[in-house]
């Protein structure tokens, strides 16, 4: 589960927070690390080799359903719009 509180995250035993550790891990560093991969630092081993700027599920998915994305985000602003001019 993620710490989204400014408390810093727990690890090992009875919550105690792990020697060494210096800063929490954030959702960012996971989200980014798993995106578009890692590895050249000893920090981001974890994650599958970096891609640059292709990304492995979030953006590949957006760049495909882009066209469809689009319209149905026109459709519904379309939809407010009518709603608050009081159109047809």
């Amino acid at each position: 589960m993620l710490n989204l509180s400014h408390e810093p995250a727990k690890f090992g035993p009875r919550g105690s927070r792990k020697k060494g550790r210096k800063h929490r891990v954030a959702a960012t560093d996971v989200w980014y690390g798993a995106e578009f991969g890692g590895g050249a630092r000893k920090t981001t081993r974890q994650f599958p080799p970096h891609l640059g700027r292709t990304g492995y599920v979030f953006y590949p998915t957006v760049r495909r359903m882009g066209p469809q994305i689009n319209a149905e985000y026109l459709d519904a602003v379309e939809k407010v719009l009518v709603t608050i001019s009081g159109g047809p």
